[in-house]
């Protein structure tokens, strides 16, 4: 996929959806791919706690 194309999503998802595909992208430019085996709404989660332990070491 090239940056910028759309993707059509084929069904419903909220943040309680497991097993997702997700891009986070950085205001530097670069991007983290990463997938879900929990739900969604959790694996954020785990990445705001990580961030944060990061800051305080």
């Amino acid at each position: 996929r090239s940056k910028g194309q759309q993707i059509k999503l084929k069904g419903f998802f909220t943040c309680q959806t497991d097993f997702v595909v997700y891009l986070l992208k950085c205001p530097c430019g670069l991007g983290y791919v990463g997938k879900t085996i929990c739900d969604f709404k959790e694996r954020v989660s785990q990445h705001k706690t990580s961030i944060r332990i990061f800051h305080m070491e």
